[in-house]
C-alpha cells in the first residue's frame, strides 16, 4: 500500500515537472492518469493474492 502512495507521489510530481516545462495537453494527461490506475491495479492484484497465500497459510492444512 505505502508503495502505491510513493508511486503516485512520484509520478505526480512528475507530471507536475512536466507541466511546468511544457503546455500538457488532455489527452496526454488522461494517458498518465489510466498508467498511475494501471498500477493501482496490479498492486492492489499483488496485495490481494499476498492476502490470500497468508489466508492458506493460517489454515494449517498438510
Amino acid at each position: 500500500m505505502l508503495r502505491t502512495y510513493v508511486f503516485t507521489f512520484l509520478a505526480l510530481s512528475y507530471t507536475a515537472t512536466c507541466a511546468s516545462a511544457e503546455e500538457l495537453s488532455f489527452s496526454k494527461a488522461e494517458h498518465y492518469l489510466g498508467s498511475i490506475r494501471s498500477v493501482q491495479a496490479q498492486q492492489a492484484d499483488i496485495d490481494a493474492w499476498s492476502a490470500q497465500q497468508q489466508a492458506l497459510q493460517s489454515l494449517n492444512i498438510p
